[in-house]
């Protein structure tokens, strides 16, 4: 593309930028002048808005224009929902043929605008084909790029606020499972941890053992599939769930367990083991057994380095308990672990 063409294109799109704040700005005077129910009437307020929105819907190919459009569709929707209903096929258009003018739109909607359940009732055709499309962005791809990520955070927060069903055959998660790669299905449970994490205060019950479905659905279909390693990148997402610390130790032990049983690999050892030294104060054989079965998973040998302090006192804390079953459980990790070449926890059979 040459200079010129760009420069036109970013000019035509600042200028529909322009257009959007502008008829925000009608929305907010119009409202506190005149009152709510008048801006009921959307563009037949401001024709002047929707005359530029249609020109450019019916006649420009550029797809910096239409990325204006997915950018800006949720302040669309609020701002006139009976037109952008109306144009939805038009804005996102599911010929295969017009594949460049979806993608413009739905990439800029899906990394810029946040999870609506009203956008979602409108969207959910549109989240549909965008799922269908996986299949054919994942072959041949290396990593997962950023549409991909938004898409499986939207899906996460779609479900853990109950607008979406596990077990429906149709519906948008059953999709999803089915288009997307396993790396990009187990981000899905790196997105539900990490907010976890970041959540401050508990998290209501109800979304807790929403999420918690979420993830035995899961599992139990890895565990019942005769190829396991199709599911040991998703699986392997349970470690940002793992170590929030939001579930109840107990279940979330068991399910760090199972993953490691049966996949033999979770995501970033550092955190969970981290988490299974706060573990270790109520739970300190359990959080031996995870230890090892971590120490013998799928791991690099520089690997232990990066938590070996907190392997440590995970030990340390199990020797000290009035358990008897969880010190010795202790000592022949430690043992393992002095074959292994790490002498420095001799320490634990030291103390």
């Amino acid at each position: 593309m040459d200079p010129a063409h760009i420069a036109i294109n970013t000019t035509r799109g600042e200028a529909m930028h322009a257009v959007i704040y502008y008829a925000c700005w009608v929305y907010r005077n119009v409202e506190r002048q005149l009152g709510k129910e008048q801006m009921c009437q959307g563009f037949d307020r401001m024709p002047e808005v929707r005359e530029v929105f249609d020109a450019h819907l019916r006649t420009d190919p550029s797809l910096g224009v239409r990325s204006v459009y997915g950018r800006f569709f949720s302040q669309l929707l609020f701002l006139d929902p009976i037109w952008t209903k109306k144009e939805l096929s038009t804005i996102f258009p599911l010929d295969s043929s017009l594949r460049p003018l979806f993608d413009a739109a739905w990439n800029t909607y899906i990394l810029f605008c946040n999870p609506s359940d009203d956008v979602l009732n409108v969207l959910e055709p549109i989240y549909g084909r965008a799922i269908e499309q996986l299949a054919d962005i994942g072959n041949g791809q290396s990593g997962i790029s950023e549409p991909e990520r938004h898409l499986a955070a939207h899906l996460g927060v779609y479900y853990w606020r109950g607008k979406l069903k596990i077990d429906d055959p149709s519906g948008l998660l059953q999709r999803f499972w089915s288009n997307a790669e396993a790396k990009l299905r187990g981000y899905l449970f790196e997105y539900v941890g990490r907010s976890l994490a970041n959540t401050n205060g508990e998290v209501p019950q109800e979304i807790i053992q929403r999420l918690q479905r979420l993830w035995e659905f899961r599992l139990n279909v890895g565990k019942a599939a005769p190829d396991r390693i199709q599911f040991k990148e998703e699986l392997a997402g349970f470690s940002w769930c793992f170590a929030s610390g939001k579930f109840d130790d107990l279940w979330a032990t068991d399910q760090l367990s199972e993953v490691l049983s049966l996949v033999n690999k979770i995501d970033f050892p550092k955190i969970v083991v981290d988490r299974l030294a706060v573990v270790a104060n109520t739970l300190p054989k359990t959080a031996v057994e995870c230890l090892k079965l971590l120490v013998e998973s799928e791991l690099e040998s520089w690997e232990l380095y990066g938590w070996r302090n907190e392997a440590k006192t995970i030990l340390l804390k199990a020797t000290k308990t009035g358990d008897v079953r969880a010190k010795e459980a202790a000592i022949e990790l430690a043992h393992r672990l002095g074959a292994k070449g790490h002498f420095e926890f001799r320490e634990i059979l030291q103390a």
